[in-house]
């Protein structure tokens, strides 16, 4: 008799999300996570002086408001508390000329004031756009938390090319870039590189073929809903832990997989470094599809068609977000500030992107390998939960898209990790002059290869693996990454719907399921 139904490899968010509806399903379920935290890519450390926190990977929250287990696990009631910045993105100018800001959603006229400094057209615009945007919502949504087809994601570009068409030419959309869009609808600079660095930053490849649907799909709809978790990211992991302890998930750290365990050549669960082989007949894996398919499965279960394409992705080159933290005694004052306040108290800062030619030439030199000139987003989350650093002080974090680690060798990595915080402090200063006075410690974390690449396969496996009772549910599935735990549930969706298939499973003894 197995002593689980289901066991999840890994302890992120999405493993998390998984694990709380296959357990509300009334399965027994198992979170394995082979660190001594949860938490994966949500977590929060301490690099540079004791007291002063960053979190080194995911930093923000956009999609609460319609992410499923927020409203069935109640994460608020488990510890997540929230704050939503007024001023969002900003993007000030070295000479002091007034920044764009994107507010709130809920200030919407701030952002109108703001961008009429530019450009009364480029305001007028971004508000009609962004009315559409928010009132696809439902659709969105619908889009995002289900097992993707055809079918599905047809039915949201027909969403919005119907919400757009008296805006955007329908006929054109879904063929065109985000790049081209935002340089063919908006006039000045400035309004037009913070849009672009937006959607690049949010996850849109503006210059592929299809980006303009993605660009006013997600990109519009995702401005001004920045929420930055109060204690860092960790409490989101903290709240996610505490929720599926409550409803009997058992949790445990400090346990590493090494591969599946099949009996009679069928799936039984997994084999672990130093706690033998836990049994299950469903095992899901939320680690990186090379390690999930790869690794985990061992020789012969999967096909070499599925290897090969794995193999494909992770050979493709694709950025890193390098990330610079920064100890700082007192707030940094921007030039632009003599025009806009908000600017020295604004969620996320781009500096080093000044027009579209320093935007596109950061994308050629990430693409080729060459590390791009200092430049990113700035955030000071301590502005908003001063428990992020000691009294008095801020804890300030530059993220940087930085080309893949493959192209380097790793003394070249070391090298770049050593200089980079210094440039960037040096570029910073170009913008509020009183950066180098008030910086006390900067640490650039490793570059690691955090990719942001998603194998999207509608017409084979997407969540179910070639392995019968095996599925994956980490950031390399649909829709990526980004902490909103849609993989970890659109994969429970899919074992639902194939267990709910197996009369064997709904017909088998009470020592099958949780009781």
């Amino acid at each position: 008799m197995s002593l689980y139904d289901v066991i999840v490899i890994g302890a992120g968010h999405n493993g998390m999300v998984c694990a709380l509806y296959l357990r509300r399903m009334g399965l027994r379920v198992a979170v394995l996570e082979a660190e001594q935290s949860t938490g994966g890519m949500a977590r929060t450390t301490a690099p540079c002086l004791p007291g002063f926190l960053h979190n080194p990977h995911a930093n923000y929250l956009f999609y609460n408001d319609i992410h499923p287990v927020m409203r069935d696990f109640a994460l608020q009631a488990h510890g997540l508390s929230t704050v939503t910045p007024l001023a969002q993105f900003g993007l000030p100018a070295r000479d002091g000329a007034p920044p764009v800001i994107f507010y709130r959603r809920d200030h919407a006229e701030l952002t109108y004031r703001s961008l009429c400094r530019h450009s009364r057209h480029d305001a007028r615009l971004f508000a009609r756009l962004k009315d559409r945007a928010d009132s696809l919502e439902p659709a969105l949504a619908q889009a995002i938390y289900a097992v993707p087809s055809r079918q599905s994601l047809a039915r949201l570009a027909d969403a919005v090319r119907e919400k757009f068409r008296d805006i955007c030419d329908p006929r054109n959309l879904g063929g065109g870039t985000a790049y081209g869009l935002i340089e063919e609808m908006f006039r000045t600079a400035a309004v037009k590189v913070a849009l672009a660095t937006m959607a690049a930053e949010w996850g849109t490849s503006i210059d592929e073929p299809g980006s303009d649907i993605a660009f006013l799909a997600t990109t519009l709809w995702m401005v001004g809903r920045c929420q930055l978790p109060l204690g860092g990211m960790q409490s989101v992991s903290v709240a996610m832990e505490r929720a599926a302890r409550a409803v009997g998930v058992n949790i445990a750290s400090g346990v590493e997989v090494t591969r599946l365990h099949y009996e009679a050549g069928a799936l039984a669960g997994v084999e672990t470094r130093a706690h033998g082989i836990i049994s299950a007949p469903v095992v899901v894996s939320s680690a990186s599809l090379e390690q999930s398919l790869l690794i985990f499965p061992g020789e012969g279960h999967v096909p070499s068609s599925a290897i090969e394409r794995v193999r494909s992705l992770e050979a493709r080159a694709a950025p890193i977000i390098a990330t610079t933290n920064i100890c700082l005694n007192d707030v940094p004052h921007y030039k632009s500030a003599k025009f806009e306040p908000q600017i020295d108290q604004c969620f996320r800062v781009i500096i080093g992107l000044d027009n579209l030619e320093d935007l596109v030439r950061h994308g050629s030199d990430v693409s080729q390998g060459i590390p791009p000139s200092p430049g990113g987003a700035v955030r000071i989350n301590s502005l908003w939960d001063a428990a992020q650093a000691p009294s008095g002080h801020h804890s300030a974090g530059i993220d940087t898209s930085m080309p893949d680690s493959v192209f380097f060798f790793d003394r070249e990595l070391e090298l770049i990790q050593a200089a980079y915080p210094d440039e960037l402090l040096t570029l910073w200063s170009a913008y509020a002059p009183n950066v180098r006075s008030i910086a006390m410690a900067s640490h650039m974390e490793p570059i690691r290869p955090y990719q942001r690449k998603m194998l999207l396969d509608i017409e084979g496996w997407q969540y179910r693996t070639p392995v019968d009772g095996y599925y994956v549910a980490g950031a390399g599935t649909y829709p990526g990454g980004g902490v909103h735990g849609a993989c970890g549930y659109n994969a429970f969706t899919q074992i639902q719907a194939d267990l709910a298939a197996r009369h064997d499973w709904l017909t088998a003894p009470v020592n099958r399921r949780a009781e």
